[in-house]
């Protein structure tokens, strides 16, 4: 896979400076090199709305696969930005079956609830995307996981400054899975994602906690 490229006027926005440097970002494009060599990359940028105007510098890297059977694999570049109060920023990715532009939209959202300092994410979070994540899908609502689909290696990038990047996971779920998880925890649903070897880029997956009762559970919204 080829490292994508750009150059970008840094610039200083709200809450989060989005201003990486190009070496940061190569450092980033070579980690996704490493972790998904069978795909191609490309940069895209969500332009409309207030998202657009707050993070003028954030970026989707989109890579999709060579040839068939691998996922299409969106991660942003730039949300590492944001100050969390600990050693290392964040960047959030997304897999899909397919490309679609709305996923760069649903990244740019996610990065744009992040910069909020009332509602930094992290492992175990949910965000009520107010539509579904793909047509017509059960899922509405959005978990923010460790990155077991990647392996061990790829959670966490070391940079040549010395500073660190977390890469976590976005699955899709359901209103049921979101109340089961703060219902029960998130161990408990991950377990029964395992269990139920739930594939999470099916946008027409059912609920793995359908037919149960659920508690209503206070949620992080997107909109």
């Amino acid at each position: 896979m080829q490292v994508p490229r750009e150059d970008e006027p840094s610039r200083t926005n709200g809450n989060a400076r989005f201003s990486m440097d190009d070496i940061t970002r190569s450092a980033i494009a070579q980690h996704l090199v490493k972790q998904w060599p069978n795909h191609q990359s490309k940069i895209e940028r969500w332009t409309k709305g207030p998202v657009a105007q707050a993070m003028p510098d954030l970026r989707v890297i989109v890579l999709s696969p060579i040839g068939t059977g691998g996922p299409w694999v969106y991660v942003t570049s730039g949300a590492n930005e944001v100050d969390v109060g600990a050693t290392y920023g964040i960047e959030f990715f997304l897999l899909s079956r397919n490309y679609e532009p709305q996923h760069v939209e649903l990244l740019s959202l996610v990065t744009y609830m992040h910069r909020d300092p009332r509602h930094h994410l992290d492992v175990g979070h949910t965000m009520n995307l107010g539509r579904p994540w793909e047509n017509n899908s059960n899922c509405d609502r959005l978990l923010v996981s460790l990155p077991f689909c990647a392996g061990p290696s790829f959670e966490i990038l070391h940079l040549p400054n010395g500073g660190h990047v977390r890469f976590l996971w976005i699955i899709p779920i359901t209103p049921l899975e979101e109340s089961f998880r703060h219902r029960e925890g998130l161990e408990a649903l991950e377990s029964r994602l395992e269990k139920a070897r739930v594939d999470v880029t099916n946008p027409k997956r059912p609920s793995i906690i359908e037919g149960e009762l659920s508690a209503a559970a206070p949620t992080r919204t997107a909109n």
